[in-house]
């Protein structure tokens, strides 16, 4: 391990990610409340609906790692809402299997493009290398991560 880089736990990695990702989260937390009147929650089951058709509160959960109470209660909003809707899983019972409305696809589209637009934002604050590498190293811990969570 390299000395240099854990004099302090704001040097650790794990720490810097979790910051960052409290960062990005309390913008984007605002930026929807204020611009559409939907919680990061809701955007965020909003995508996995919208990009992945017939999902269940356990689907979202396990491509996530959310908790499915989070999930659902946003799923239940977003119905509320008439951004999705829900239909009983005929394979079990218990779970319903969402998908979005017309005005759900609708707002999706507008926000995934300013959503996107963002990103490019942020990924141009890095020179194309760091961003390749960066990016190459997340999706190596992810990776990681996500086989000790299955595995576990």
């Amino acid at each position: 391990m390299n000395d240099r880089s854990e004099r302090t736990i704001e040097d650790f990695l794990s720490y810097k990610l979790s910051l960052l990702s409290r960062l990005i989260n309390r913008r984007s937390t605002r930026y929807f409340a204020e611009e559409f009147s939907m919680t990061l929650a809701e955007w965020r089951c909003l995508v996995q609906i919208a990009e992945n058709l017939g999902c269940t509160v356990r689907d979202i959960s396990e491509r996530t790692y959310a908790d499915k109470g989070q999930i659902s209660r946003a799923a239940q909003d977003l119905v509320t809402k008439g951004l999705i809707v829900g239909k009983s899983d005929p394979l079990d019972r218990r779970s319903v299997r969402y998908k979005v409305t017309p005005k759900g696809k609708a707002m999706f589209q507008s926000i995934f493009a300013l959503r996107k637009a963002e990103n490019q934002a942020v990924v141009d604050l890095l020179t194309p290398h760091q961003s390749r590498v960066f990016l190459e190293c997340l999706d190596l811990l992810m990776a990681k991560f996500a086989h000790d969570e299955t595995s576990s």
